[in-house]
């Protein structure tokens, strides 16, 4: 995502989420491991964010998707290399957000 793409994609999420204008509250990640964002690794981050009080939402360039549902997120289809922005909607969920960004960070353990 380039800098201007970005910053549009910020503020959007501003506009659209006033709750989540806090950096903390969303980090973007590349996905890594060979097989990209498949069932496996969704049912990874569902149950995941499950465990949150709050909304838990993954999103891409046109998308943006429940994280608590397997379905939703094999919708966004990303392959390796791509990118996601991962967002929660309090703060009490920051520790969902972070856990959730290091399984993606780290490949899924695959």
């Amino acid at each position: 995502m380039s800098l201007e793409t970005k910053t549009c994609y910020q503020k959007l999420m501003a506009t659209n989420h006033p709750e989540s204008e806090s950096a903390d509250l969303h980090r973007e990640v590349s996905i890594k491991n060979e097989l990209g964002l498949h069932a496996r690794s969704a049912a990874r981050i569902v149950a995941i964010a499950r465990k949150a009080d709050h909304g838990v939402w993954l999103s891409t360039d046109d998308d943006e998707v429940d994280a608590k549902s397997t379905m939703d997120i094999l919708t966004l289809n990303r392959p390796k290399g791509s990118k996601v922005m991962i967002r929660v909607e309090k703060d009490t969920d920051h520790e969902i957000l972070s856990t959730i960004a290091r399984l993606i960070e780290d490949g899924f353990g695959e």
